[in-house]
């Protein structure tokens, strides 16, 4: 990790709030323990989890290929070559990210510290025993059962659509900030 990065890191780190948590009658904390139960959270965070490593990879793929240096130089079955063993980093980067990840997030803890907390403040006990009774029909073990797939496909289809749109202007805001950045250093004393 560069400086930089871990500079960013901490900065957003040390940024981000941190909540007091708040006290939960032992009524609304059983009926918050029932909906991560029947919601199955767990499986889902972790599905989350895999899914955004799997996005993380497809990216970092796509970008490396792209950023591989000396590229230019070679010839087409050489590029072809550098590619493939780029996208075989690229998958082995994600999966030891993945790997590691998995051995140091703990789920019952995340949703203990993350999820507790989010969910009294925005359901009542009321909103509990509704979403509960909805996790338990049978459109709501459903929903449960597909909705990673659901999320992944929705995922993938609004990046397809959305991925020119944000290159471009990516493109353009860096092109121009890019040119700013020269003139800026032009004009510092030698």
């Amino acid at each position: 990790m560069t400086k930089l990065t871990a500079a960013v890191l901490t900065a957003i780190l040390l940024a981000t709030p941190i909540h007091a948590q708040e006290t939960v009658s032992p009524q609304k904390r059983a009926l918050l323990d029932e909906l991560i139960k029947v919601s199955d959270l767990a499986t889902v965070t972790q599905k989350a989890m895999s899914m955004m490593a799997d996005q993380v990879g497809a990216n970092l793929k796509e970008n490396l290929s792209k950023s591989m240096p000396g590229m230019e130089s070679l010839t087409p079955e050489q590029r072809e070559k550098a590619l493939a063993l780029g996208r075989e980093m690229g998958t082995r980067v994600v999966r030891r990210m993945f790997d590691a990840l998995s051995k140091e997030i703990n789920y019952n803890e995340l949703i203990e510290t993350v999820y507790i907390p989010v969910y009294n403040k925005y359901y009542s006990e009321d909103d509990l025993k509704g979403l509960i009774a909805f996790y338990k029909s049978p459109v709501g073990v459903k929903f449960v059962k597909v909705m990673p797939d659901v999320q992944a496909e929705a995922t993938k289809l609004s990046q397809q659509s959305m991925s020119p749109k944000v290159m471009k202007i990516v493109g353009e805001i860096m092109s121009e900030e890019m040119a700013r950045l020269q003139e800026d250093l032009k004009k510092l004393p030698k």
